[in-house]
Order: structure tokens, then sequence, then C-alpha cells
């Protein structure tokens, strides 16, 4: 029995979580098998997501006071983006969103306006992420847009992000979320999921 936010979202995401994990571009991705352009392109579209989220989440940080209280600055991976983007001499403003890409920014941003509690699931989905993806900062020495074990996208904290982890959870679960919060809290984390598959099935595609 789930009594808590965070309980209520690793159960309420599990089936969506497992299916984009066995996503065929995930599956390549963790393999180390994409060719270079595609996983320079991946880093750009997270680029792209993670600026439209965090963007909305800093406007909700000066008006929500739940959003101000769970998200702190060293949750966001925009500049850890940038940098691995810039070794691979691709500048962030040069960047085009996919189809998926565009369709779950312009998504965050009605979010942001109508359910802004949902945002915060989204970034229980991104900033979770972290858990699995420190397995690819040897992609980054692979594809030589960063030296192995330094920060990076995919482990940029180190030993810290365990730490960072318990204190998200403990906010999260501190925060005083109405039933109807809680709802598009979790809704929001399905949808991150949902519209990330869409997103990797378009990079499978790119050429």
């Amino acid at each position: 029995m789930v009594d808590n936010i965070m309980d209520m979202l690793r159960e309420e995401t599990r089936p969506l979580h497992n299916q984009t994990e066995d996503n065929d571009f995930q599956k390549s991705l963790f393999s180390g098998s994409l060719p270079k352009e595609q996983f320079v392109e991946y880093l750009g579209q997270m680029y792209l997501i993670h600026k439209a989220l965090e963007d909305a989440l800093s406007e909700l940080r000066m008006s929500s006071p739940i959003v101000a209280s769970v998200i702190a600055d060293h949750q966001y991976q925009q500049t850890y983006l940038q940098e691995d983007l810039a070794a691979a001499e691709v500048q962030v403003e040069e960047l085009k969103p996919l189809a998926a890409t565009k369709t779950l920014i312009h998504h965050i941003e009605n979010l942001k306006s109508k359910q802004p509690m949902a945002l915060l699931g989204c970034e229980y989905v991104l900033f979770g992420s972290k858990h699995g993806a420190k397995l690819l900062s040897k992609q980054i020495a692979k594809y030589g847009l960063a030296k192995e074990g330094s920060s990076n996208y995919f482990d940029p904290y180190g030993d810290k992000f365990s730490g960072y982890w318990q204190d998200f959870k403990v906010k999260m679960n501190s925060a005083q979320f109405s039933l109807t919060e809680q709802k598009d809290a979790i809704n929001g984390a399905k949808d991150m999921f949902s519209g990330l598959s869409k997103v990797f099935d378009d990079l499978l595609s790119f050429a």
C-alpha cells in the first residue's frame, strides 16, 4: 500500500517506465551501438526538453510555494548538456526539435499554466533518470566528447546524487499536495515517460 507521493509516482508509472526502458533507441544507447551523429542528436533533443521544463519550473518557483520548496538549482541539467554539445561542436541556439520533441515541449508549456504540479511529475522522471544514466558516462568518452570520469549529463554529481535524490524525495513527500495536485503530478510523470518514448522513436529514424 502506498502512502506518499513518491511511492505513488513509482507504482503508477512503473509500466510506462519499463516501456521507455525497453524502447529500441534506449537499448542501442545503452549498448553503445549508436552512430555518433545520432548520439549527439539525442543530447540535443534532451537539451531542448530540459530547457523547456527547467525554464517553466524556474517561473513557477517564483509563484508556487510547493515548487519553490521542491526544486533546487542543482537539479537543472541544461548546463551539462550544453557543455557536452559544445564538445561535439554543436551550438544550442542552432538546435531544432524533432516532431515528438516539439509536441512534448508544447505540452510542458500548457501544463505550466493549467496543471503546474504536473511539472513536478515531469521532473521526477528526468531527475530520477540519473539512477541509471551513470552507466552512459563511458559513451561520452567513447564519442570523444569528454574524459571518462568528468562531469557530464549522464553523471553530473558523482557520489552526491544519492543525497540529492533523497533530498528530493523528502521534499516531495513533505509537500502539501491536494488530491487533485497529486493526480496532476502522477499524470505529468506519465506524460513525460510517454513523450520521451515518442522522442526516442523519432531519434531511431533520424539520419
